[in-house]
């Protein structure tokens, strides 16, 4: 196995790195979805679109039973709640 691995060239590594890892950063080619604090939206909606990307912001709605505010531990299992 390692002379297979010797017989790897470095224009056999650039090769392979511009096949399929360039692509995935080429706003033509792909796609990418990020999650952050609503305060960080705008500054990363401007670096994507910089780089050629598409923005679509969107806010994710939490009902309040569902962000953890109806628990004081945040966790609703039975040994929580016997303290």
């Amino acid at each position: 196995m390692l002379e297979k691995y010797q017989e790897v060239t470095k224009a056999d590594v650039l090769a392979a790195l511009k096949k399929h890892i360039l692509p995935v950063f080429d706003s033509k080619l792909s796609m990418v979805t990020v999650v952050t604090a609503p305060s960080k939206a705008d500054e990363i909606a401007a670096g994507l679109t910089g780089h050629g990307f598409k923005v679509e912001k969107r806010t994710l709605e939490v009902e309040a039973d569902e962000d953890g505010s109806g628990s004081e531990s945040g966790s609703d299992s039975e040994s929580d709640s016997g303290r």
